[in-house]
């Protein structure tokens, strides 16, 4: 019997339900009828029993699968579900992260692969069969490249182990790559291990291709992200200037575990670790919060113009202005000085921070009173001050040392004879008794008599030398 269509059997069984002639309804034309469902019966589910479905399936409104209800197949294509798990790979052509995304452990921003097969080739050695995500995957690691993996033990503790390996060849064909181990003294930590099977592997560095020595390195687990570069092998450190970047404490790096030995740092505190920085705006603030003012600095005070100690919404940084005037340097300590108010002790928008007047000091390195019995020698040292600024021999342009000792034509021979030697700023005074032709002091001066040396600088000073006496008694 020929399959009929749905359509004939509604009309086989309408004729049947419409007849009204006594005896039409024979036993034989109701049993063909009967007979015609029977070829459907065992392409619809059964309820009853497991059952097995060899056409498409096609449920408009959606399914509901499984007693918890999680599962649901929405009519708009959609699904909802409690949770997902792919033993090979996932392909998404868009993903939309709601609230949140978290990552645990070392997030290695490198070129990858997932170990499928270990072989071992010979002691320390290995052919590592990476997995194919998709037909056309094949590795991207190159010979030579120092290769990293951190496997997960899954147990309570929460433990794992690291696995560094170098690239001698690789076998794209096949999606192989033969590796050596690192000996323990070159890693991390001072022990090594074997790679194993389904562990995710990045590269690290390379020793000899410098544009395969960078990555960046996110570690949830020591709680720093790295930008490195000029990575070689497994142990980072200052010495190559791996780290160009490190936004947490770096390990491995001497200078910084020098500086948290000596209690500059504390592990505990954020910091950033860099090669070079180039920032256009830094602003730096005290313990309490408060701003670190910015000096800066003009040359000379202008009447026009707005001092302020405070955030300069052009330069985008908090500044203390400083300013010279009347031979002194200035600073605002207001946050707005007043416009053409100059500053002077007087005026409490400004405190002098640098003395204008020059001053010439001098001291003598063996005190300033001697027994004219005995001979000495002593130097006596002349500094030119501006403010507290000294003023070296450089800057100056001529240091005269004169004596007055009460007797003018010693006094002048005295000086007479000083002006041929070298003028410095220091003059050695000897008192000798036994040649008081070489001496500075005259011989047999009364006891309690002062002999005194006038120091005189010149230079640019305003066109004023500068002058100061000291008296050896």
């Amino acid at each position: 019997m020929a399959k009929k269509t749905l359509a004939e059997l509604l009309s086989m069984f309408n004729t049947i339900h419409d007849e009204r002639r006594t005896h039409a309804n024979t036993a034989e034309r109701i049993g063909n009828a009967f007979l015609a469902i029977l070829p459907y019966l065992g392409e619809y589910l059964r309820k009853d029993q497991p059952e097995t479905l060899q056409y498409l399936l096609t449920l408009l409104q959606g399914a509901v699968i499984g007693n918890s209800g999680q599962i649901t197949l929405n009519p708009d294509g959609s699904i909802t579900c409690g949770s997902i798990y792919v033993e090979g790979s996932a392909v998404f052509e868009e993903m939309v992260i709601n609230k949140q995304s978290v990552n645990e452990g070392d997030q290695i921003f490198s070129n990858r692969g997932i170990i499928e097969i270990v072989d071992q080739t010979s002691a320390n050695q290995y052919r590592l069969t990476f997995r194919k995500e998709y037909e056309n995957d094949r590795i991207s690691f190159e010979e030579n490249d120092c290769l990293k993996c951190k496997i997960n033990n899954l147990d309570t503790e929460g433990t794992y182990f690291t696995s560094w390996f170098r690239v001698l060849s690789v076998d794209y064909e096949n999606n192989t790559a033969d590796v050596i181990l690192y000996p323990d003294n070159e890693v991390p930590g001072g022990h090594n291990y074997a790679p194993i099977a389904g562990a995710v592997v990045a590269r690290w560095g390379n020793p000899v291709e410098t544009d395969r020595q960078q990555h960046f390195f996110l570690s949830s687990t020591d709680g720093i992200f790295a930008f490195l570069q000029n990575v070689t092998k497994p142990i980072i450190n200052d010495e190559g200037s791996n780290v160009t970047a490190f936004i947490g404490l770096p390990n491995d790096v001497p200078a910084i575990e020098r500086l948290v030995r000596e209690g500059t740092l504390r592990r505990t505190d954020p910091i950033l670790y860099a090669k070079t920085a180039v920032i256009e705006n830094l602003i730096t603030v005290k313990h309490d919060g408060s701003p670190d003012y910015i000096q800066r600095e003009w040359d000379s005070w202008d009447g026009q113009k707005q001092y302020i100690r405070g955030y300069d919404s052009t330069e985008e940084r908090y500044v203390q202005d400083n300013v010279w005037h009347g031979g002194s340097l200035w600073r605002c300590i207001v946050p707005l000085a007043r416009i053409g108010v100059e500053p002077s002790l007087t005026n409490t928008d400004w405190a002098c921070i640098r003395s204008g007047g020059l001053m010439l000091d001098i001291e003598s390195t063996e005190g300033d009173w001697f027994n004219g019995d005995k001979n000495f020698t002593t130097i006596l040292v002349a500094m030119v001050v501006h403010g507290d600024l000294i003023i070296s021999d450089e800057d100056v342009e001529s240091i005269v040392w004169t004596r007055e000792s009460g007797n003018a034509a010693a006094d002048e021979a005295w000086n007479i004879n000083q002006a041929k030697k070298v003028q410095t700023m220091n003059l050695t005074v000897t008192y000798d008794l036994d040649h008081p032709e070489l001496s500075d002091i005259p011989v047999g001066m009364p006891y309690g008599s002062k002999c005194g040396f006038r120091c005189t600088v010149r230079g640019d000073f305003s066109n004023v030398p500068i002058t100061n006496i000291y008296d050896i008694t």
